[in-house]
């Protein structure tokens, strides 16, 4: 919806009329400036902040005015609230990628340890080896740092939902190959207790901004991703029998 213009807002752009309120175009220009600030505060993303703001000035020309003494307040607060929805469910996405990164650096120091780079090559090619082309697109696109809706428009699936659903699913593939009843019995002693996540999850539902991705962590990721493709360019080395002779 980003990037529509003014008629595609408003229909008639010397304005619109709902409830006791007209809504002009310079006022809808004013407005979808207001909502884009606010929400690129949140955000610090213009392109996903313009994306709010026009979410936000489409359901302003749906409720109207009527009644507001104030409409840049009101879709100030709206585009907040709806910019801190989307970073929420961003650093609930992030925690995953941060998760895969943590597990794959701890995977090569215990099967690899300070190997070669060929060594290294080999490992990362085992672990994509499981998954289909399109699935190891998702995921790499994953710890590049693209988010789940942002993955879901380009690769034409229906929603960040789905691709949530898909990304658990490589993750399940990647480490099963890994997996020993040692590992199984480790995990189960450092799981949280039951019914602890849900508790956590309600208790997150004030309008406090979380904290930014760092800039740390997305280069992390990202330098894994780089490293899984390099892998996959290369052809391992095949030994010559005759050599040996």
């Amino acid at each position: 919806m980003r990037g529509a213009s003014e008629h595609d807002l408003g229909g008639d752009v010397r304005g619109r009329v709902y409830g006791v309120r007209m809504i002009d175009s310079e006022l809808l220009v004013a407005l979808r400036a207001t909502a884009e600030r606010a929400a690129s505060r949140v955000l610090l993303d213009r392109r996903r902040a313009e994306d709010v703001a026009q979410d936000v000035i489409v359901r302003l020309l749906e409720e109207g005015v009527g009644g507001l003494d104030h409409p840049d307040r009101y879709v100030a607060r709206m585009a907040r609230f709806a910019a801190i929805d989307i970073q929420r469910a961003r650093k609930k996405e992030w925690v995953s990628v941060e998760e895969d990164v943590e597990w794959i650096g701890e995977l090569i120091e215990s099967q690899v340890g300070p190997s070669t780079m060929a060594g290294r090559h080999e490992l990362f090619r085992q672990l994509l080896e499981p998954l289909t082309a399109s699935q190891r697109t998702i995921f790499l696109a994953s710890l590049d740092g693209v988010t789940n809706a942002e993955i879901a428009e380009r690769f034409g699936y229906k929603d960040g939902r789905s691709v949530a659903v898909i990304l658990t699913r490589i993750r399940k593939e990647i480490r099963k190959p890994f997996e020993d009843d040692e590992l199984k019995e480790l995990l189960a002693i450092s799981a949280p207790p039951a019914g602890l996540m849900p508790v956590a999850a309600r208790a997150d539902v004030g309008l406090v901004e979380p904290e930014p991705i760092s800039a740390a962590s997305v280069a992390r990721a990202a330098a894994l991703a780089d490293a899984l493709r390099s892998a996959l360019s290369e052809r391992p080395a095949v030994s010559d029998p005759t050599r040996a002779q």
